[in-house]
């Protein structure tokens, strides 16, 4: 994922921070490292025009490399080293009053005129060019197998005998021009190979279609295309493009005037037998040439893992070591580039001759420690809220929640369904239950309990749910049989009730309650998302910024499963208090699968203000802050931008004066940061920013570790501010989307993005997910939208 912003987009510039701003400055490190010329005598890199007479296109840049080819040696007199790139050349070297270079290339003769033009600053884009070339010149000399952006060293593989596995390290490296200029940023990845062939997975996939009497080469496509396998005899990564059914390994092709078969060229060439005569062939195509390779699947192996092997506790453990480093080893792994590139004698060769070396250790820069705040429950017998300082408590938030919640409406009409054969489950639920809500302080109402007959079966729940229910009705609790991903029963009940009858449910498996392990912290925690969904807050974060003004803060995802050609919803969910604890939802089906730009957020914005509204007293907001999940770097200007003038549009068209900020929020980022010291790094804390040094040059943008992590290292999520309507210290809207990732009611901590647009992703997974081929996704009951809002979805 490249990570750069593409210039073509006018951002926002950042505002100055105010002097008095919130935050503690800290020291921090990253996994950028930087460049320097071996010698203090280079002042930098030199940019040259280059005219030909007659002229030659500037889009024909193979004839103008070949051209200068002919003269390299007279204009290496003047310029010692150098590369050519477009219609310039560059060079280490100033040299003024250049000759004219005559030559002649296929026939013509050429006068060549080569003229100093600047010395390029550090910021300049033609300077990353240059940096690029030799980078990219350092990688191909390691000849390690590239997959997509990232290369993968197979001779260093770590080997998982156990389970069967290797697990090859490799590097996400890319050069990118920052805010000091150009960094080398390198984040480390591994590669899972299995060692079993991609035939064998076929078989194993072929006799599960054929038991659900489905289409084995239509299914067999979709698992496989795109995908990447090895070869097991030369260990070389092929990404597969499709599966030629009408071939195997007797089939003949062409080799240097004879015919010869896949099983005899395989033998010849690799030595390799092949064994099973009736095999597709799996098709590779090369990206560069567009020729196809036919590769035998007896000799592939199978990369990734499957959804068994992620359920194997002992192998995620093992593989865990591996993949999950502490902040220290990381560092080490990402400076093991920079040692290869060291001791290679090809990338030697290439450093010494352009004068060029990274520095081994990152860089110390400045970043901002904010506080996270208090979390503010609910009142005393003396009427004061119960408050706690959440990072003081940070070990333990789980058990100081399991108390009088910020706001819990009485639970007076409620019911808990369950199967007729799992009725000693219901009392142990309804026994753990009346606990928990004694504990919590909780007004409540006992619930009707009823038995479903025949509960394997869906259509014997949604019989006794219609039979049953009515508008009156607060919540239900759903005790259904079976195992987590093994039944269809919480789809169809899901669906159901989503689009039918407009009632807040939760889904409780049975196996989790007869376990009876960590059962009250599980009731626990079901209390709580049953009091979010029927409109209660749990808790809130105090001292947010911006809200000193009626503030709306809005959140919105895309739901996608093209593979699975499910339709596109998109959700969006807007704060309706001061707190930003209850949100207005709204979701769309997205015409097409896999569409993530939104044609119709006029609409969405204005339902969400009129909420806003209808909750605060006939009052508007003055501002929105709005979230927006999963535009990647490239797409910011054909998405986000219509986007936001969509917002505007919206607001207009009440015709408020509503300023907006706008922010697109990046999860998969390759940045990396570390507390600590060199040869001492130590994980980030939560609540630790970057907003400089590392961040893109002329873009309004921060880092933000939100949360604390379990195992190996914390990564940061990225906001990129796309419009700015505020123009206030950057520090409040760094210190609010840290608080705001305290506020989402899964989860007892914090998350790493504001709970607003984990919201909205919940909304449209929810929705999105109950869709699929040939089945429209539901659409919801127009009560969840038009009733008081809640968070049903969670």
């Amino acid at each position: 994922m490249v990570e750069a912003l593409p210039t073509t987009v006018a951002f926002p510039k950042r505002p100055v921070r105010d002097a008095k701003a919130a935050g503690q400055e800290v020291k921090v490190f990253s996994n950028y490292f930087s460049l320097e010329f071996d010698s203090p005598a280079i002042d930098g890199v030199n940019k040259y025009t280059c005219k030909f007479d007659p002229e030659v296109p500037e889009n024909s840049r193979k004839v103008r490399g070949a051209i200068l080819r002919t003269v390299k040696d007279k204009v290496k007199e003047h310029l010692d080293f150098f590369i050519d790139w477009g219609n310039c050349v560059y060079s280490l070297k100033k040299a003024a009053g250049l000759p004219i270079f005559e030559t002649e290339h296929e026939g013509v003769k050429y006068k060549i005129a080569i003229e100093w033009v600047q010395l390029m600053e550090k910021t300049d884009r033609d300077h990353l060019n240059f940096l690029k070339i030799f980078f990219n010149s350092l990688m191909r000399g390691l000849k390690f197998e590239t997959i997509g952006r990232k290369c993968f060293n197979s001779t260093k593989a770590h080997s998982l005998d156990a389970h069967k596995i290797k697990v090859w390290p490799g590097f996400d490296a890319r050069l990118i021009m920052k805010e000091s200029g150009v960094l080398l940023n390198i984040d480390v990845c591994f590669k899972v190979v299995r060692q079993d062939s991609v035939l064998a997975y076929m078989n194993e996939l072929k006799s599960k279609i054929q038991q659900k009497g489905g289409d084995y080469e239509a299914e067999l496509l979709e698992a496989l295309k795109g995908s990447t396998v090895v070869t097991r005899y030369n260990q070389k990564t092929y990404r597969v493009e499709r599966i030629d059914f009408s071939q195997s390994p007797e089939t003949t092709f062409d080799k240097s005037g004879t015919q010869i078969s896949y099983k005899e060229y395989y033998k010849t060439r690799y030595n390799e037998d092949v064994k099973e005569p009736n095999q597709p062939l799996l098709i590779h195509k090369d990206r560069k040439t567009g020729a196809e390779v036919a590769l035998l699947p007896e000799l592939c192996q199978v990369t990734g893992l499957t959804d068994a092997m992620r359920a194997d506790f002992r192998l995620m453990k093992d593989l865990a070591e591996i993949v999950h480093t502490n902040a220290d080893r990381k560092v080490k792994e990402c400076q093991n580039l920079i040692d290869i590139f060291n001791s290679n004698p090809k990338c030697q060769e290439k450093q010494k001759l352009w004068h060029l070396r990274f520095k081994e250790n990152p860089a110390a820069l400045k970043g901002i420690k904010y506080s996270a705040g208090k979390m503010v429950m609910g009142a005393k017998g003396s009427g004061e809220r119960n408050s706690f300082d959440i990072e003081q408590s940070a070990r333990d938030i789980d058990r100081k929640i399991q108390d009088k919640m910020f706001e819990q409406p009485a639970l007076k009409t409620w019911g808990i369904f369950v199967g007729d054969r799992d009725a000693q489950v219901a009392k142990t639920f309804t026994s753990t239950m009346d606990q928990v809500l004694q504990q919590f302080g909780y007004e409540k109402a006992e619930p009707e309990i009823f038995q479903v007959k025949n509960g394997m079966q869906a259509n014997s729940w949604t019989r006794e749910l219609k039979a049953k229910l009515n508008p009156n009705v607060q919540a239900v609790v759903l005790l259904i049989p079976g195992a987590k991903g093994k039944n269809t029963l919480y789809d169809d009940i899901k669906r159901f009730l989503l689009q039918e009858f407009p009632v807040p449910s939760q889904v409780v498996l049975c196996n989790t309650i007869s376990k009876g392990k960590n059962l009250r912290s599980i009731v626990n925690k079901i209390l709580i998302q049953i009091n979010a969904k029927i409109g209660g807050i749990p808790w809130t974060v105090d001292a947010l910024p911006f809200m000193d003004k009626p503030t709306m803060v809005c959140g919105m995802d895309v739901f996608h499963s093209t593979a699975l050609g499910k339709k596109s919803v998109l959700a969006l969910t807007a704060s309706i208090n001061n707190s930003a604890t209850k949100y207005f939802s709204t979701s769309v089906i997205q015409s097409e699968v896999g569409q993530e730009a939104a044609h119709t957020l006029h609409q969405g914005i204005t339902k969400g203000l009129e909420a806003f509204k209808k909750a605060n007293g006939g009052t508007y907001p003055a501002r929105i802050i709005f979230y927006r999940d999963g535009v990647g770097e490239g797409q910011v200007a054909g998405i986000c931008r219509p986007e936001v003038e969509q917002i505007q549009a919206g607001i207009k068209s009440l015709g408020l004066d509503t300023q907006l900020m706008y922010i697109n929020v990046c999860k998969r980022v390759n940045t990396r940061l570390f507390s600590g010291d060199v040869g001492a790094f130590k994980n980030p804390q939560p609540g630790l920013v970057m907003d400089g040094g590392i961040t893109d040059r002329d873009v309004y943008e921060f880092y933000l570790v939100s949360t604390a992590a379990k195992q190996g290292l914390a990564s940061p999520t990225r906001y990129t501010v796309i419009h700015d309507g505020f123009g206030e210290s950057p520090d409040k809207i760094e210190l609010l989307t840290y608080k705001l990732c305290y506020t989402y009611y899964n989860v007892s901590g914090s998350i790493k993005e504001p709970a607003a647009i984990r919201y909205a992703h919940r909304l449209a997974a929810l929705i999105g997910e109950r869709g699929g081929k040939g089945k429209e996704p539901p659409t919801p009951h127009a009560d969840f939208e038009t009733k008081a809002p809640t968070l049903y979805y969670i």
